[in-house]
């Protein structure tokens, strides 16, 4: 929370020109699996800001971009039209202002990206003059490369490069502004190839909302909606092995940062921590209201170091987020501010070695990052973990939670260096600890196997003797039924469970039953399907269980079990009550209740058994549930066509209008909600105006 706070007051202070003191800007923090932020040390230090002047040239207006290669930083000084080359003790060696071409003297105008290859070529984004300009290091354009002469490139757009690199092939990617087709690509030879690696329109809430009502709209208020496209890519980088990695804005993206191969396809592996949406949310996590709407990540640019470490720039919250090749969030650093380490604009990220170099477009300077003691402990373990080295990493990983107890990827390295090493018991609880349900799977696979053979004739006799009193139970009840036959006389209510093995009589009886007594059995299994469903979402094994304890709401439980079923009911009484059905409530109430029955007893023997299972076998129990699931909807079939003394054709009928019916309903609600929360946004901004202007 205190983090948070601080996050909303830099953004303020963003909007108002103030400075943010060097203690918010450095409170280290990281994210744990379920998206939450805990305290952790900083990883990297700003040790420099270089400027202009500072370098031994005049000062930088408006940079826009930078690239190191071969022992240079070369930064495109936008403002001025000129490429600065730095040593690399950033100090001045040259700068190119004026590029020599046959048809004459070149010059930049509004230039916004910039690309050095390892043979020495240099390719610049000349923005604003719609072109490309492939370089030697002598400042001769040796190929110009301009808006494709091709059908497939629409004639509407403006061809405006922004971000551009090349390959080992010669193949040159050009990241235009506006356009969401993704990167333009040409061939050695400079001739247009096609477009590569475009994102796709994800749907959303949104989305579907929108297009619900263009089902009662006309054209021109159609016109007024949004158009939903593709994400346009911010920006991209390229490793040794030619694999391009791009960035863009996270408000329409879930993969904000990708790894493409040559075919367009992401290879950027998931996290093995949990997501609860089962999604990559790179960026900031815990996003900040602000005037009436969440501040979303802009991920500006993206660099991929020697070590294979994913930088990505937020625009948003000026700062870098450091990730491995498997999507673990390493490290924060930077932020929005005026003191160094802190950012008014920054426009682009670079990696030199270990250091992590930053790019401020307002303040018109590069800010130096270097390693900590704890980020070089991150650092080597990382590196040692990625390549399979897990002994090797233990004792950087023990070494880290020294510095921060909280850290799950510590965990994680520590617990599958006890499973390679066969101390399956210590493995368990370090996984358990760094949310590896996988590695954790592994593990307790083999420690379950051990426990068997250890104890395989205490763990056979306890079976035996589970079958036996199940054989013992079936002969006492037998002989019970015939020493004391039940009667015919009227029930006050019939056992669940028969119900479950004979539904269609079973219904029938329910619906007869008059009496509290159906009623308070019917609250029973109710009150029985909410436990049961609190119970599964926390004692579900770790394996299984993606649900965060502390979160757990009593009320979303209840709205979950007890308000789905008062919403199905009342809608099919309401279904009834216009078609004709004989179905009171209590009597509807009655039949559905049992109809849960058999969900209800699948879920519960599916909790208790999730703790003695490995993943592999969590399939099996999984259709247990799915066919107890099936069976559950042909008993409230059988309860709304006993409940409504329909036929089976129009129990279908009713049940697609009760549907309908509850959709209706559940539209209304969020309409409601909707509205309510827009006017709590509406009379916020008006306190905060007034608030402002006394």
């Amino acid at each position: 929370m205190k983090k948070l706070l601080g996050m909303f007051i830099a953004v303020l202070l963003l909007f108002s020109g103030s400075a943010v003191s060097a203690s918010e800007a450095y409170a280290g923090y990281n994210y744990n699996s379920w998206s939450v932020s805990e305290p952790a040390p900083n990883a990297y230090e700003a040790v420099a800001a270089v400027s202009g002047l500072s370098a031994g040239t005049t000062e930088f207006l408006s940079p826009q971009d930078m690239v190191y290669q071969n022992g240079e930083l070369y930064i495109l000084d936008s403002g001025n039209a000129r490429v600065v080359v730095l040593d690399e003790k950033y100090r001045f060696k040259r700068e190119y202002s004026r590029f020599s071409h046959e048809s004459g003297e070149l010059t930049l105008q509004n230039p916004r990206g910039i690309f050095v290859s390892a043979a020495g070529r240099m390719y610049i984004a000349d923005t604003d003059n719609a072109r490309v300009l492939i370089c030697d290091m002598d400042g001769r354009v040796v190929d110009i490369l301009e808006k494709p002469d091709d059908e497939v490139f629409p004639d509407n757009i403006e061809f405006r490069p922004k971000r551009l690199l090349a390959d080992k092939k010669g193949n040159t990617y050009v990241l235009c502004e506006d356009f969401y087709y993704g990167a333009v690509l040409y061939d050695a030879d400079g001739a247009f190839s096609r477009y590569f690696g475009a994102n796709q329109v994800e749907v959303s809430l949104e989305q579907l909302a929108d297009r619900f009502w263009r089902l009662f709209m006309t054209d021109t208020q159609k016109g007024y909606l949004s158009q939903y496209v593709p994400t346009d890519y911010n920006s991209f980088d390229i490793d040794e092995d030619d694999f391009i990695y791009t960035c863009s804005l996270s408000q329409q993206s879930t993969n904000e940062l990708k790894k493409l191969n040559a075919l367009g396809s992401n290879m950027l592996r998931s996290s093995i921590t949990y997501d609860p949406l089962n999604k990559e949310d790179y960026g900031e996590r815990e996003r900040v209201w602000y005037n009436g709407k969440y501040l979303d990540s802009n991920l500006v640019d993206v660099d991929v170091s020697e070590q294979g470490m994913i930088n990505a720039l937020d625009f948003t919250y000026g700062r870098v987020y450091q990730y491995d090749q498997d999507s673990n969030l390493l490290a924060i650093l930077g932020g929005m501010g005026e003191q160094m380490g802190l950012f008014r604009m920054p426009t682009a990220v670079e990696s030199i070695d270990s250091d992590i170099l930053i790019l401020d477009a307002d303040k018109a300077t590069v800010t130096v990052f270097s390693l900590t003691e704890y980020g070089q402990l991150i650092n080597k373990a990382t590196l040692l973990y990625n390549e399979g080295y897990y002994d090797q990493a233990m004792e950087e990983w023990q070494q880290l939670l020294q510095h921060n107890l909280n850290s799950e990827q510590a965990h994680r390295g520590i617990g599958r260096a006890y499973l390679e090493q066969g101390n399956y018991k210590e493995a368990m609880e370090y996984l358990r600890l760094g949310q590896d349900r996988a590695g954790y799977s592994k593990a307790y696979g083999y420690y379950r196997t051990e426990v068997i053979r250890a104890y395989f004739p205490l763990v056979a006799f306890i079976i035996l003797s589970i079958l036996g009193l199940f054989f013992l139970w079936g002969r006492i009840r037998t002989a019970f039924r015939k020493r004391f036959p039940a009667t015919d006389g009227p029930r006050r209510f019939i056992n669940p469970l028969s119900c479950m093995l004979h539904p269609i009589n079973g219904m029938e009886t329910v619906r007869t039953q008059t009496g509290t007594g159906q009623l308070a059995v019917s609250g029973g299994i109710l009150l029985l399907w909410f436990l049961v469903s609190t119970i599964e979402r926390q004692g579900t094994g770790f394996i299984f269980n993606l649900n965060r304890p502390e979160d757990l709401s009593l009320w979303i439980m209840a709205a979950k079990t007890l308000g789905i079923f008062v919403l199905f009911t009342a809608c099919s009484w309401a279904v009834g009550s216009l078609n004709q059905g004989e179905g009171t409530f209590a009597r509807i109430v009655n039949t559905c209740a049992c109809a849960v029955v058999p969900y209800i007893l699948a879920v519960l023997f599916k909790t208790v058994a999730s703790n003695f299972i490995v993943y592999e076998e969590g399939a099996l129990f999984d259709a247990v549930v799915i066919v107890a699931l099936l069976y559950a909807v042909f008993m409230l079939f059988s309860a709304v066509m006993t409940a409504h003394q329909y036929s089976a054709g129009k129990t279908v009928v009713s049940l697609l209008l009760t549907l309908f019916a509850i959709v209706v309903v559940l539209f209304v609600l969020i309409l409601i909600f909707s509205l309510i929360q827009q006017l709590g946004i509406f009379v916020m901004t008006v306190y905060n105006e007034i608030m402002f202007r006394i």
